[in-house]
């Protein structure tokens, strides 16, 4: 996955020069529903096999993207075209999650929101959801956008993670660190 968003990164940053200032919407909504589309397993045999032309790929994906986005522009539908054809020529049809994944930390990066995961033990009350906000609001200087889940495994406390930062505050984590130390004693 690494190699992968190697990979993906100048085609991520071309692709965000490109929507900055107009139609950054339409263009991560274009690049969701590729990222989902090249995930699918009969697509990737598509992307994999040589006997399929890049023009071919194209026009199948971008076909599928229109369908799915409604009234995307000529011009953005061009330039989103000649975008498709440089990764399909390029062979890297296969990275577009990973550019998908990048322009979006690109445009939270640019407004200043931070995606945040928050995964609980238990149910957390809105209390203190609030709370938990407002101090990662004031931690990251940002506006934050919180995804809530519940894993019973923790025992107890949660994990907070961001695409750069993570806070295990879990049992489970704390007992695993008990462990650590103990086993490096």
């Amino acid at each position: 996955m690494a190699a992968l968003t190697s990979l993906a990164r100048p085609y991520a940053k071309a692709v965000f020069q490109e929507a900055q200032g107009h139609d950054v919407e339409k263009w991560s909504t274009l690049l969701s529903v590729l990222s989902f589309i090249t995930q699918d397993k009969q697509a990737a045999h598509l992307i994999k096999d040589p006997e399929i032309s890049s023009e071919h790929l194209v026009t199948l994906f971008l076909s599928i993207a229109l369908d799915y986005v409604r009234d995307v522009r000529d011009e953005l539908k061009t330039r989103f075209e000649n975008f498709l054809q440089l990764l399909a020529d390029n062979k890297r049809l296969n990275v577009l999650p990973d550019i998908d994944v990048l322009f979006k930390e690109f445009l939270a990066e640019e407004q200043r929101i931070e995606y945040v995961s928050v995964v609980s033990a238990a149910p957390l009350s809105q209390a203190i959801k609030r709370d938990l906000e407002e101090k990662l609001k004031a931690r990251f200087k940002s506006e934050v956008n919180v995804e809530y889940s519940e894993d019973k495994a923790l025992i107890g406390g949660a994990i907070v993670r961001t695409n750069r930062w993570v806070m295990d505050g879990s049992i489970r984590g704390k007992l695993a660190k008990i462990r650590d130390s103990l086993i490096a004693s």
